[in-house]
This record gives structure tokens, sequence and C-alpha cells, in this order.
């Protein structure tokens, strides 16, 4: 009655469906506005719909800001996550300066919030980004570093996630994208 009332969107439901080191159980549901927090040497992935996976890497944290059938939006404060999209309605990963939209593939995205510096980088596909307050909108098929300035700033860099400190977090994540999902 609520939906037909205020003509509200049908929300795709969002549940934990991996953990590691979580007081988050396994099978918890989602809501729409929530903040998703790790704490040091925990995990998560949580599953929008039947199409979306995201993993959520130790000390990151998201918000469920949008999670109707046509339009998905994460709020990414700060941490790392990796967001495999099998569908074509993207998924949009807002930032202070960014808007980042991950259609059918792959992408990670890591906030460097003490730094001001997002890295966006494409795995599979390519991600569009739109830089807020200039009319800067770029269609990344190669890693950048955005300075989240006023005017945000961009750079080229490479990302290789089996080599430094997150290689144990990417490894997780192949684990079990393999197990939950396919590739787009």
């Amino acid at each position: 009655l609520v939906v037909r009332r205020f003509d509200l969107p049908v929300s795709d439901p969002v549940v934990v469906i991996a953990s590691t080191h979580s007081d988050i159980p396994v099978g918890e549901f989602m809501r729409r506005g929530q903040t998703i927090e790790t704490k040091s040497d925990e995990r998560l992935l949580i599953k929008i719909g039947s199409d979306v996976l995201i993993a959520i890497d130790e000390r990151s944290r998201i918000e469920l800001s949008r999670l109707f059938l046509d339009e998905r939006i994460i709020k990414f404060p700060r941490g790392r996550i990796v967001i495999q999209n099998q569908n074509e309605v993207p998924v949009i990963v807002e930032t202070n300066k960014t808007l980042s939209q991950v259609g059918k593939g792959k992408g990670i995205f890591i906030n460097y919030d003490f730094l001001q510096s997002v890295t966006i980088a494409p795995v599979i596909g390519s991600i569009q980004t739109h830089l807020k307050g200039t009319q800067e909108s770029l269609l990344l098929p190669v890693p950048i570093s955005v300075k989240e300035t006023t005017p945000p700033t961009f750079s080229k860099v490479s990302n290789n996630p089996t080599e430094g400190a997150s290689a144990t977090f990417h490894e997780w994540v192949d684990k079990e994208f393999d197990q939950y999902g396919k590739n787009p």
C-alpha cells in the first residue's frame, strides 16, 4: 500500500552471503539507507538482487543509498570494494567528488579518505566516471586516481590486485565470486 500510495519503486533485496571474522551473520538482510562498516580483519560479501556482488575489505564503509530495480547507488566514503555487476542496469558508486557507473562488468574502488584520493580500476568492461563540479566525464578502460580536491583532478595509475597488502583480499574475492557469481 505504501509503495502504491507514494509511487515508490520496488527495492532489490540485499543479503550478506559470505564473511570473515564478522559479527554480521551470513544470511543477514540489509536495507536501503543502511551503512555497512568493516573492522580490522573483517570482510563481507553482499548480494544485491540476483546480479550484483559487492566485496568489502577490512576497514571500509559503504552506504546502501538507493536499491531500486532501475537505480542502484552505493555511497563509498572509505576503504576498498570490488563490484561485479551481471546486469545492464549500472551500479553507481559515489564518493565526495566522483560518480562512477559499473555496467555489466567488474571494478575495484579504493578510497583513501585521509589522502583525499580515490582509485577507480575497471577489471572487466569499462567504468564511466563523472567528476563532480566539472564537465569531465570519462569512460575508463584503465585505472585512474582522482584527487578529491576542488576542482578534482585525475591521472592514470597502475593497479595490480595480486601484489601488495591487498593481495589476500583479492584472493578471497576471486574465490567467493567464483562460488557465488559468474563472470559478466
